[in-house]
């Protein structure tokens, strides 16, 4: 579902994520851009929802890293963010996308998460 500001609910979901956990852990937005390695003007952005459009897969991989278990408790898992792992190529055919993402179950079916 696309919001005013042309994010997805999902997105503006982590992004809040994002923001609350760097609050909690009392860190500034420099702070955080040293640890994720997203610039200080993208998170300031993103923070004040001063966007277009979605954040780049690179951004959504690098705050997904840092969130961990906590945008998995969110409900943001693989298939949410399934275009991140597929950066080598710039426009997958969706078909793919849906194929690698069955095998991707599939695998962790059959080997948990580790």
């Amino acid at each position: 579902m696309q919001q005013k500001n042309g994010m997805e609910a999902n997105t503006r979901k982590l992004l809040k994520l994002l923001k609350n956990r760097r609050e909690k852990e009392g860190l500034s937005l420099r702070a955080l851009s040293a640890i994720t390695g997203i610039s200080f003007s993208t998170l300031s952005r993103l923070e004040r929802e001063d966007y277009d459009a979605e954040p780049d897969a690179n951004t959504i991989a690098r705050i997904l890293n840092w969130l961990k278990e906590e945008s998995e408790k969110a409900g943001i898992i693989l298939k949410e963010s399934a275009l991140v792992h597929f950066r080598a190529k710039k426009n997958p055919d969706p078909k793919t996308i849906e194929c690698l993402l069955e095998i991707a179950d599939l695998v962790k079916k059959q080997y948990g998460n580790s």
